[in-house]
């Protein structure tokens, strides 16, 4: 009796067994396949615009930091798959040389940089061919609002930015700080010095007591400084690759606000923001339908992150707006809440110098534009009305010249 009950249990176990081995084998098997379909999911690619992303890079870690290719990718997903790496490859070498190039603080192994001439003041660098288009180019730029010699007051200032807040480092507040720019301003004009051509071999001919001077004052040795116009020729350049080599279904931006088309790209349009100071934010107000040759600069003060602008509290009480960084002549800047400049040449550098000028009240007479101003609400002034698709009929959008 007692060993037919054992065997019937011996039985019943053994199935439950069999029972569990089977649930687990199921659930195992339903594991797998979430687990292939959530990553055929992940990997599959419908067509559309993609962030390309760059590649890690050894001797520049940071090089990709605030640039920013988007593509528009057609096909099948395994051919958009292949297509992005590809491109993000390119992309990498492009962006990698670019950057280092025009650095001009580091100096490389694989390549020689802008710091080699802040570097070794006096002697002559073998270039590339690029780098001494550069130069040239951003030499002959120079004005009231842009100087390729104004390195030192440039990273003067992006340091007193990033070691203390802005209402306590402003020149107008902070004595120190006034004294050190007002000292730079003051030098008489060629104390700099000049760069002197000898074909792609360079010179950085110093001033007589320039260097003293910079060393004494503590001043960053960044004697030669793409500055304000250093995003604009990365993009120029990286973009100038890229279409050589077939690659214009998209655009590059960068966090400053620059921004070029490589060709012909299916979206609505550039999105232009007005200034409300009712609520101290940017809201889209109108769209600008897209061209194959287009480059953009905008200047900010709102915009969360993307801001351009930083804020401090005057002796008035008021709040006052400024530029980030200085213009040619050591004034942080306060004009307009927003202001765009669209390059129909499709130069950034164009762009971004035009959008200079207009901070100082030079419109620029042949290229787009379209600001607001401070202390006007829902008003928008433009050369481009005629091409501007209102998105808010509440703002007002005036032609430029009124």
């Amino acid at each position: 009796m007692f060993d037919s009950e054992r065997d019937e249990q011996l039985v019943l176990s053994t199935r439950h067994i069999k029972l569990r081995t089977v649930l687990f084998v199921l659930a195992f098997l339903v594991a797998i396949f979430s687990f292939v379909y959530g990553i055929r999911q992940m990997m599959h690619k419908d067509p559309g615009i993609y962030e390309v992303e760059a590649n890690p890079d050894v001797e520049n870690k940071m090089y990709d930091h605030g640039f920013h290719l988007y593509y528009n990718f057609e096909g099948g997903s395994g051919e958009i798959r292949q297509k992005q790496s590809e491109l993000g490859d390119f992309y990498s070498i492009s962006l990698g040389r670019v950057v280092k190039e025009l650095d001009p603080v580091n100096e490389y192994e694989s390549i020689v940089s802008l710091a080699a001439l802040n570097n070794h003041p006096g002697e002559e660098i073998e270039l590339s061919e690029e780098l001494v288009t550069v130069l040239k180019d951003a030499q002959s730029r120079g004005s009231n609002v842009y100087s390729l010699y104004n390195g030192p007051l440039y990273a003067l200032w992006e340091d007193v930015l990033s070691l203390s807040e802005p209402l306590e480092s402003d020149p107008l507040n902070d004595p120190n700080v006034a004294e050190r720019i007002e000292a730079f301003r003051a030098l008489e004009e060629g104390v700099h010095g000049e760069l002197r051509f000898n074909g792609n071999k360079v010179t950085y001919m110093p001033g007589e007591g320039y260097l003293d001077f910079i060393a004494e004052n503590e001043y960053p040795a960044n004697y030669i400084d793409l500055n304000l116009l250093h995003d604009a020729y990365v993009l120029r350049l990286v973009a100038d690759d890229l279409v050589r080599n077939g690659w214009t279904n998209g655009f590059l931006q960068s966090d400053s606000g620059v921004l070029v088309f490589l060709g012909e790209v299916d979206i609505e349009g550039l999105n232009l923001c007005g200034f409300d100071s009712g609520n101290n934010t940017l809201k889209n107000v109108a769209v600008l339908p897209a061209s194959a040759v287009m480059a953009m600069s905008r200047f900010t003060i709102a915009g969360g992150e993307s801001s351009l602008y930083y804020t401090i509290t005057g002796e008035d009480g008021n709040i006052h707006y400024r530029h980030p960084y200085y213009l040619s002549e050591g004034i942080p800047q306060e004009k307009y809440a927003v202001s765009y400049v669209i390059s129909n040449t499709g130069d950034p550098v164009d762009a971004v110098c035009r959008n200079l000028s207009l901070q100082e009240g030079e419109l620029p007479e042949s290229d787009g534009y379209f600001y607001s101003l401070l202390g006007e609400t829902d008003i928008c002034y433009s050369n481009l009305t005629k091409q501007l698709k209102a998105t808010d009929q509440s703002v007002e959008i005036r032609e430029a010249d009124e």
